[in-house]
């Protein structure tokens, strides 16, 4: 006889969850509870690639001495002047 999870439905309620909190946030409001402070005012910026690039970035980085939001600052600057817009300084 094979047993069935413990909390039925407990996954797809976290799931759920986590879809409706995403949704219901307005830019503009307040990081959940728990957020550092420098996140403030801030959003995410993500991209799925390879993960040949992603250790590229992190050895380069690591190398650098640099964090990798620090190398993607930098990345993102650089498109942006060569797209001819301005940088953004922050």
């Amino acid at each position: 006889m094979s047993k069935g999870p413990a909390f039925p439905g407990l996954a797809r309620k976290k799931a759920e969850t986590r879809k409706t909190a995403a949704v219901e946030r307005a830019p503009d409001e307040p990081l959940p509870s728990g957020s550092p402070p420098s996140r403030e005012g801030k959003k995410a910026i993500t991209g799925w690639f390879t993960p040949a690039m992603s250790r590229a970035l992190k050895q380069a980085a690591f190398n650098n001495e640099m964090t990798m939001q620090a190398v993607m600052r930098e990345a993102f600057n650089d498109w942006l002047k060569k797209v001819g817009e301005k940088p953004v300084l922050d």
